[in-house]
């Protein structure tokens, strides 16, 4: 019998990500991703940390890097929200058994075959997590009418509370504009 790996749940991350603005109640730009995560129960932590790291859910709080800009700590929130509203968990626990007499856990998988199934995992998790805030931020529809409105990125950005390159990104995946390459012929 084969290994069974996790496949990507993007598009149940993306109506999950709806679901929330509905139960919140947010039906325009921009979200208040500090006042979404508290009606969920997560309040939101900023702290110094290294360039390279941006955020983690810890036990019932949100935290992210304080140092990054406004528009990427917003990302990093609502990635953080998605994890939990999808319920994501550490592999751990389908890694650990208990023993017969309820006493500490025991790896039952051999540690290259846990190590493969945690990173394949952790990978799905974080395309489902960015999935859904990728919707929480910028749903499709809300860009597509933004878009008729304003036909400028730019404008967008700042209405949504993102980055202009984040702005471009959901404009593509709303189907407002489709990048056309032209293939090089030899």
């Amino acid at each position: 019998m084969g290994l069974l790996v996790d496949t990507p749940r993007t598009r149940f991350a993306r109506t999950l990500a709806r679901r929330s603005l509905k139960e919140f109640g947010v039906e325009r730009p921009p979200v208040a991703v500090e006042e979404v995560l508290a009606f969920y129960g997560l309040p939101l932590s900023r702290g110094g940390h290294e360039r390279g790291w941006s955020g983690t859910l810890r036990g019932d709080c949100v935290v992210v890097n304080g140092a990054h800009p406004a528009a990427r700590q917003r990302f990093t929130a609502a990635h953080e929200l998605g994890h939990a509203r999808l319920g994501h968990t550490s592999l751990e626990p389908a890694c650990l058994g208990l023993e017969p007499d309820g006493r500490l856990p025991r790896r039952v998988l051999p540690g290259d075959v846990a190590d493969a199934v945690y990173a394949e995992r952790t990978r799905v998790q974080e395309m489902e997590a960015n999935e859904f805030a990728a919707e929480l931020l910028a749903p499709r529809a809300w860009v597509r009418s933004e878009w008729r409105e304003l036909h400028s990125a730019e404008k967008m950005a700042e209405r949504f509370g993102m980055s202009r390159q984040a702005m471009w990104i959901a404009i593509m995946r709303a189907g407002c504009i489709r990048l056309v390459t032209e293939r090089a012929r030899y």
